[in-house]
């Protein structure tokens, strides 16, 4: 959600510009490797270093399911 006053008037692309780059710009989460049924690896996305990192999941274990792997990851950059 823009506030209003957003972007200040130098900024180089009206606000409507603004509003469409932010829909446009993905969010890096995470990276899925596939080992088998139910056996997936992943690696959380790091924006600090641009780059994906080995992961593990929140049991311990180096693999699982991938619907875990995009709620740790999504809880870690989505949640307010």
């Amino acid at each position: 959600v823009l506030t209003d006053g957003w972007p200040p008037a130098d900024w180089p692309e009206t606000r409507e510009e603004y509003a469409e780059r932010l829909r446009n710009t993905p969010t890096h989460l995470c990276r899925l490797r596939y080992f088998g049924a139910d056996e997936w690896g992943f690696a959380f996305f790091t924006y600090s270093n641009e780059k994906y990192e080995l992961s593990i999941y929140d049991d311990g274990q180096f693999t699982g399911e991938p619907e875990r792997a995009f709620m740790i990851s999504a809880n870690a950059y989505l949640n307010e």
